[in-house]
């Protein structure tokens, strides 16, 4: 897979799609944004590394049907793709969150499957 401004949209997009699911509560689109193998590793802030598909399901699960106000304001987003690896580096701060907290620097890898990241 070629570097192209497009397969920066792409990720980008992806990215988006799955704030969208965080901010909406919407496990089917979260499951939509993940692969469903044992190869794939989550860390939420707090928690333990989560290994594969199942574990990590549950957790979104945990997340999406908790307590609390799932909204973010995302900054400094930048995006490398090389080959059909890619990851998104960027602040996440709660907006909601008292008292106000500083951001969280996140990082996303992904490996592009093909027909989608």
């Amino acid at each position: 897979m070629s570097t192209t401004p497009d397969s920066h949209a792409t990720v980008l997009a992806a990215n988006q799609s799955f704030y969208d699911a965080l901010e909406g509560r919407d496990m089917a689109a979260m499951s939509a944004a993940w692969e469903h193998s044992n190869d794939v590793v989550c860390v939420h802030p707090g928690w333990t590394i989560l290994r594969g598909w199942t574990d990590i399901a549950d957790s979104w699960d945990a997340i999406l049907n908790g307590p609390g106000h799932n909204q973010f304001i995302l900054t400094k987003t930048t995006v490398r793709v090389e080959g059909d690896t890619a990851w998104v580096v960027l602040d996440e701060r709660w907006p909601t969150a008292a008292p106000a907290r500083l951001p969280a620097p996140m990082c996303f890898a992904a490996t592009a499957i093909p027909g989608s990241w």
